[in-house]
C-alpha cells in the first residue's frame, strides 16, 4: 500500500522540469549527474503518447529525479495554477513544473546548442553531461525500457560508476569481436550494440574502421542500424567514402534504418555522383526512409522512376516511391505506367508496392492487369496483392510478403 501511494505521489507531482536553461546545466554540475533534455511538439501521435504517457509513468517520474530535465517545445498550451516552491505559476497543462514561455525558450536555446534547426525531430531525447557534451541521443518514440537504456548508460558514463559483472561481460565481448570466427563474433559484436554502456557504443564506431577485417566491420555497422540512433549517424555518414564497396553499401542501408533527415543532403550528393549499381540500388530506399516528406527526396525519386536506366535502381526506386506520400496522386500515376512495361519484373516489384500499401485506388489497375497479364508469376502476385489489400489495418498476408523476393534481390537483409 505504501508503494502505490508513493507512486501516486509521484504521478501527481511530476516530473521536475528545470525552468531555466543555463540554471539546469549549473544544478546538473553541482550534482554531477546528466541532464535529460527532451524534445516534443503537439498533434503528433508519438510526441502525444510520449507526453502525455510516458512523462506520466510513475516509473519514469520516479528515475527522473536522478537527472536535471529540460523539456523543449515551440506549443502554447493550457496553463494550470501550480505552486513551484514559494511561487505559484500558470503552468503548463501538457507538462507541469514550468510556463509555456518557459519550455519555448529552453527549445531555442537547446536546439541551437544541441540539434540545430535544420534536423529536429520529436519526439527526441538527449541526454547531455553537466560539461555539455552529448553522450546519448536517440529520435522517435521510446519506449520506458529504451529510455532508461540511454539514462543508465549517460549515468555511467557521469559518475565513473563500475559494474563489476558488466565491465566483465563488456571485455569478454571485446575480445571475441574481434576473432575471426564469426559464429562468435557476429553475436557479441551485436550484443555490444545493445548495451548501456558508453565504451562499448565508442568500441563498435573502432570497429568500423579500415584497419579492421571487412567482416567485423560489417558487422559493426549494422549493429548501429537502429532507428533514431544519431550518434552513429556521423560514424556511417563518412564510411559513404570508403574505398570497400561491401562497406558502403551496408553504411547507406544502416543509414535507411536510422531514419533521419539529417542524412538527406550526403544521399543526395552521393546519388548524383552515379555510382555503380551495387551502390546505387541502395540509395532511393535510404533517402525515401530518412526524410519521405522532403521535396529534394521526392523530386530525385520521381526523376529516377521516369527515365531509369539501369533496372536494378528501378525496382529499388518503385518500392522507394511506395514510401513517400502522394496527395496530388502523381506517384500513382508513375506507378500505373510501370505496370504496363515490357519487363516482368518491373510490373510484378509494381503490383507488390502497390498491394503492400494497400491503395485502394489501385485495384480498378490491378484487377484489369490480372485480366491481360500473360506472366504467371506477376497474375499470382496481383492475386495475393488483392487479397493483401482486403485485410484490415496492418494485417498482412505473409505470403504475399515473401513474394517480394521473386522481383527483387536484397545484397543486405533488412
Amino acid at each position: 500500500m505504501s508503494i502505490l501511494l508513493l507512486w501516486l505521489g509521484l504521478l501527481a507531482d511530476g516530473v521536475h522540469w528545470e525552468r531555466d536553461y543555463d540554471a539546469a546545466f549549473a544544478k546538473a554540475k553541482e550534482r554531477n549527474v546528466p541532464v535529460l533534455l527532451c524534445f516534443n511538439m503537439d498533434g503528433e501521435v508519438a510526441s502525444d503518447s510520449t507526453a502525455l504517457r510516458l512523462y506520466r509513468d510513475p516509473a519514469f517520474v520516479e528515475r527522473s529525479r536522478d537527472f536535471v530535465c529540460l523539456i523543449a517545445s515551440t506549443e502554447t498550451h493550457e496553463t494550470r495554477a501550480e505552486a513551484i516552491g514559494d511561487e505559484m505559476i500558470q503552468a503548463c497543462a501538457r507538462f507541469g513544473a514550468l510556463t509555456c514561455k518557459e519550455h519555448l525558450k529552453v527549445e531555442i536555446r537547446a536546439s541551437e546548442e544541441f540539434v540545430g534547426k535544420d534536423s529536429v525531430i520529436s519526439p527526441q531525447h538527449v541526454l547531455i553531461s553537466p560539461g555539455r557534451l552529448v553522450l546519448a541521443r536517440k529520435a522517435y518514440q521510446a519506449s520506458l525500457q529504451e529510455i532508461f537504456k540511454m539514462m543508465t548508460m549517460a549515468e555511467k558514463a557521469v559518475s565513473k560508476g563500475v559494474d563489476e559483472d558488466e565491465t566483465r561481460r563488456l571485455r569478454e565481448l571485446m575480445e571475441l569481436a574481434r576473432e575471426r570466427n564469426s559464429e562468435r563474433r557476429d553475436p557479441a559484436i551485436a550484443e555490444l550494440g545493445g548495451m548501456a554502456n558508453v565504451e562499448a557504443r565508442d568500441f563498435l564506431f573502432d570497429l568500423t574502421e579500415a584497419r579492421e577485417m571487412a567482416a567485423t566491420r560489417v558487422a559493426a555497422i549494422d549493429a548501429l542500424a537502429q532507428k533514431g540512433n544519431y550518434d552513429a549517424l556521423p560514424i556511417l555518414t563518412d564510411l559513404l567514402k570508403d574505398k570497400s564497396v561491401q562497406i558502403v553499401q551496408h553504411a547507406i542501408v544502416a543509414i535507411e534504418h536510422l531514419e533521419l533527415p539529417a542524412a538527406v543532403p550526403t544521399l543526395l550528393k552521393m546519388w548524383k555522383r552515379k555510382p555503380k549499381t551495387v551502390l546505387a540500388k541502395e540509395l532511393p530506399r535510404a533517402l525515401a526512409k530518412s526524410s519521405p516528406h522532403d521535396e529534394r527526396v521526392r523530386e530525385a525519386i520521381l526523376k529516377e522512376l521516369k527515365r531509369s536506366k539501369d533496372q536494378q535502381v528501378e525496382l529499388a526506386t518503385i518500392v522507394a516511391a511506395a514510401e513517400l506520400p502522394d496527395e496530388d496522386g502523381e506517384i500513382l500515376a508513375r506507378l500505373e505506367k510501370k505496370l504496363g512495361d515490357r519487363n516482368g519484373n518491373v510490373r510484378g516489384i509494381t503490383v507488390w508496392v502497390l498491394g503492400a500499401t494497400k491503395r485502394k485506388e489501385a485495384e480498378p489497375l490491378l484487377r484489369e492487369l490480372l485480366e491481360k497479364d500473360s506472366n504467371a508469376e506477376v497474375r499470382e502476385c496481383i492475386e495475393a496483392a488483392l487479397r493483401n489489400m482486403a485485410l484490415e489495418g496492418k494485417e498482412e498476408d505473409a505470403a504475399f510478403v515473401r513474394m517480394f523476393e521473386r522481383f527483387v534481390t536484397d545484397d543486405i537483409e533488412r
